[in-house]
């Protein structure tokens, strides 16, 4: 199993900072793995915690996200732990899924949805730093990771870790 993974800290002032990780699932054999409510409940729980007791600073982070991009092409995304998911934080969500697809995915002509509970949004990224929404047709811009960390910016930090079976055991290459 891949696992790519992105840590965003905002500085939101002087003290204070937030921190939120995204971990996507590249493998096409889990594509679909955040739509199954028996794998969400048990291979994904145990191959997140396993990748995040490897990664200390992750451990730290106030907001966690898994998603994938499923068959359909839409970006499934769930706050971990998957139990204590509360829905009344959709705009932030969106916004933190829309900087990951525009660093990533950077392709000007497609359309993406992003799907998170109950709600879904569809998206046209124009560059790594405005996007459109498809619904209302406004133009939106994306806070990106740009010099040092003052008030507002953000700083990052990814990676991809392969997680293999070894003796019927996962274990993080």
């Amino acid at each position: 199993m891949i696992v790519e993974y992105i840590k965003y800290t905002f500085k939101k002032n002087l003290f204070k900072t937030y921190s939120c990780a995204i971990i996507e699932f590249i493998d096409a054999k889990y594509r679909d793995i955040l739509d199954i409510p028996e794998f969400k409940e048990k291979e994904a729980n145990d191959a997140i915690k396993l990748f995040i007791s490897n990664f200390s600073r992750l451990k730290e982070c106030d907001k966690i996200l898994v998603c994938t991009k499923n068959n359909k092409g839409n970006f499934v995304v769930e706050k971990y732990p998957f139990a204590n998911e509360e829905m009344n934080d959709h705009d932030d969500v969106f916004k933190e899924i829309i900087r990951y697809i525009a660093n990533k995915y950077i392709r000007k002509t497609e359309n993406i949805n992003i799907i998170y509970g109950t709600r879904s949004i569809n998206v046209k990224i124009m560059s790594r730093t405005e996007f459109l929404d498809m619904e209302n047709g406004k133009k939106s811009e994306i806070i990106s990771p740009v010099g040092k960390m003052e008030s507002g910016q953000i700083k990052s930090g990814y990676g991809q870790i392969n997680i293999k079976k070894d003796n019927g055991h996962d274990k993080v290459k």
